[in-house]
């Protein structure tokens, strides 16, 4: 899952290796195989290879958008607390007027 994580684009783990034509994402480094496979079995790896991403891509998607929400919960939190010492600024300002007054 580490290594979909850290693709640019979620997208791009659909991407096919230009040299095996297989899941990119399955290559660790560079594509080292040599051997080549017919266009059924191709298929079915690619086939099984989605079934298995599915999974794994829900999971991210709702990793970030509970991350997105987080940050906009943290954003709300930031402009209420920036309010609030706004107030408390205020009220410390007014009091000392009463009490510059009052001597």
């Amino acid at each position: 899952m580490d290594r979909v994580r850290k693709l640019k684009e979620i997208d791009d783990f659909n991407d096919e290796c230009e040299s095996c034509r297989k899941p990119s994402l399955l290559h660790a480094g560079a594509c080292v195989r040599s051997e080549t496979v017919d266009d059924k079995e191709l298929e079915g790896i690619w086939k099984e290879f989605r079934v298995k991403m599915k999974s794994v891509m829900r999971k991210i998607r709702e990793e970030r958008e509970a991350n997105l929400k987080e940050i906009e919960i943290t954003k709300n939190w930031k402009a209420v607390m920036i309010q609030m010492n706004e107030w408390n600024t205020e009220n410390i300002e007014r009091l000392c007027g009463v009490l510059v007054r009052n001597r």
